[in-house]
């Protein structure tokens, strides 16, 4: 039987924790999503006392204090800190739709894909506004480097791909290309290493940001709804 259909804890969840804002709010929404045998690890690099309290209210959730975070010590805790077949990485102050997780995973596990990426959007906390962005393919399923190649020479869309972050990996690949990464930035070069790669159509990861150039589509918040089913 195929490990990566039979494992019982094959997706891991990192957390990572700058500041407590918006911690709330994330941790709410991992824990309604109902993915199979998954583990949440907090990663607080905030100095703030905040997050051990918002924790209290998750106790399965584990928590690592470092000073500062650094390619070395995310690709230690990868490695030796959580045990899932994949490795999803969160950063606390953006918000993932209610089924992100288990999109990312049922993907991953139909495809055999050793990279899953999530359509994504912005959200401009100045003008109560949603950024969308178009998205790379018509239907979930694999994707070609070439399109993501064409992705990344566009500034509308390199904040998202050249981060690790709202993506799911299969932890063993990603492990391998450690020393491939700089300052935990995915390049071309990076994306090249993987052989499967998968694209989920829905709009499930959200950034709190303003960027102007990533315009294109704008809803006011009251619309946002039905664009989001």
């Amino acid at each position: 039987m195929n490990n990566k259909n039979s494992s019982m804890n094959n997706l891991s969840i990192i957390i990572l924790c700058k500041h407590s804002r918006y911690l709330a709010e994330c941790l709410q929404h991992i824990s309604e999503q109902n993915t199979r045998a998954q583990e949440v690890l907090l990663v607080d690099i905030s100095k703030d006392r905040a997050v051990a309290t918002y924790l209290k209210h998750y106790p399965k959730i584990k928590h690592k204090v470092l000073p500062s975070l650094s390619k070395d010590a995310l690709f230690q805790i990868i490695s030796k800190e959580i045990s899932g077949t994949y490795v999803t990485i969160i950063e606390s102050y953006k918000l993932f739709q209610a089924t992100y997780l288990n999109d990312v995973h049922n993907l991953a596990v139909k495809h055999q894909a050793d990279l899953v990426l999530s359509h994504h959007f912005h959200y401009a906390e100045t003008d109560d506004l949603f950024y969308f962005q178009t998205p790379y393919q018509d239907q979930d399923g694999p994707i070609t480097l070439d399109v993501i190649q064409q992705k990344l020479a566009s500034s509308q869309e390199q904040s998202y791909l050249n981060s690790l972050t709202g993506k799911l990996f299969e932890r063993q690949v990603l492990l391998s290309l450690e020393q491939e990464f700089s300052l935990l930035q995915m390049t071309s070069e990076i994306y090249g290493h993987f052989k499967n790669i998968a694209y989920c159509t829905k709009a499930n990861v959200m950034s709190r940001q303003f960027q102007s150039d990533l315009i294109s589509l704008i809803v006011p918040i009251y619309n946002v709804d039905k664009y989001l089913e």
